[in-house]
């Protein structure tokens, strides 16, 4: 079964939907508030990218295959994708562990 690679978690589960748009809109409000001397502003860009990654690996951790192929553009194999999705692995690290056990 091929999956369509733009069938995100993120499109298919409103739950995960609603935890990604809320990491990004918090993520967003880092840069957008750098340097406004606000309670939201952060103090410096090299604060407001580590906890950018933070929410980023939010991201990661609710759906792999958005975090990968829409927030960094990167190609990620079918037999990835369907892996991730059917065997409900958690990381590709899980997928490339699966597949030097079965070599």
């Amino acid at each position: 079964m091929k999956r369509d690679s733009t069938n995100y978690r993120y499109k298919t589960n409103k739950s995960a939907k609603a935890k990604i748009d809320s990491y990004l809109e918090k993520a967003n409000s880092l840069y957008a508030n750098l340097g406004t001397k606000s309670k939201l502003d952060v103090g410096t860009s090299d604060m407001a990218k580590a906890k950018d990654f933070q929410y980023m690996q939010l991201i990661k951790d609710v759906d792999e295959i958005f975090y990968y192929e829409y927030l960094h553009g990167k190609y990620m194999d079918d037999e990835i994708k369907i892996f991730l999705e059917e065997k409900r692995a958690n990381t590709i690290e899980d997928f490339i562990a699966c597949e030097l056990m079965a070599d």
